[in-house]
């Protein structure tokens, strides 16, 4: 069994890939990849941390079977306390992260700029 988490970040014309992927004998790895990550994205941030972050979560959720919307929020309100680590990627217009774990069937989650810079904004989400 194995769990992958693949984030697409798209920009104008361009389309970057990043993965984490682990066998599930592996997954308490994640969560002292989380709780390290945690303490340190304070001092330092990368979009690697915030991705160990989101997998964290989206893990967790999917195993409890989230619907997929719920996972979203979830996942945007992580991104909105990162404000200052997303500034550093404006150019992102639209970023797609697909989930496989076990035999679950395939989620994707989906988020877009709407023609801004990519830095999630809860309020809009709430009206």
């Amino acid at each position: 069994m194995m769990i992958q988490v693949e984030f697409l970040f798209q920009h104008d014309k361009l389309t970057k890939v990043k993965k984490i992927q682990f066998c599930k004998k592996h997954e308490k790895n994640l969560n002292i990849l989380y709780e390290i990550t945690k303490a340190n994205i304070v001092r330092e941030s990368s979009i690697e941390q915030l991705m160990i972050i989101c997998c964290f979560y989206i893990v967790k959720e999917v195993r409890k079977k989230t619907v997929v919307e719920n996972i979203e929020k979830i996942i945007l309100e992580e991104l909105s306390k990162s404000k200052g680590i997303m500034q550093n990627f404006k150019e992102i217009r639209k970023m797609s992260i697909i989930v496989r774990i076990d035999s679950i069937p395939k989620k994707i989650l989906e988020f877009s700029s709407n023609g801004k810079d990519f830095v999630p904004n809860l309020e809009e989400l709430q009206v």
